[in-house]
């Protein structure tokens, strides 16, 4: 993909820094710093955004790792955990999935709030839920991961 097919006419300070895969705080500490070009101020409003040739310069600096002030800059790279979990987090079946198990782990003797059942699922299956109807190993393990309580 190359720079052009990733910039707009215009973008905002958000969508720049998300199209960096960079946080708002990171970003803001970097343009403080010099390290990106200061945004363009829209006349007769606050609003601050970024051209076309701004957003090439932003992309420039990530993918050389110098600044716009000439100073190196290290940029890291996305944690997979986020990514993984996301995954599941978004899954339209993990409310569905969570009732269900938790009638199922209810009545084998658990004391878990739903809350914490759905949290226990985001970490086992990072990739996904299992199918429904639950197999009885994966309801085992599922069991013996809560600790069989709250």
């Amino acid at each position: 993909m190359t720079i052009k097919n990733l910039t707009q006419s215009v973008c905002s300070i958000t969508a720049m820094a998300k199209k960096l895969s960079l946080s708002r705080s990171r970003f803001y500490e970097l343009l403080n710093q010099g390290i990106f070009p200061k945004p363009v101020n829209c006349s007769g409003s606050n609003h601050k955004f970024y051209t076309r040739e701004l957003q090439k310069q932003c992309m420039q600096v990530k993918q050389t790792g110098i600044g716009i002030n000439g100073k190196p800059v290290l940029f890291y790279l996305p944690r997979k955990s986020k990514a993984l979990k996301k995954k599941c987090v978004e899954d339209p079946n993990l409310d569905y999935f969570t009732s269900r198990l938790f009638g199922l782990l209810e009545s084998l003797g658990t004391s878990l709030k739903k809350s914490q059942l759905r949290d226990i699922l985001i970490r086992m299956y990072p990739d996904g839920l299992p199918q429904w109807p639950i197999d009885p190993v994966e309801l085992r393990k599922i069991f013996n991961y809560t600790g069989g309580r709250g």
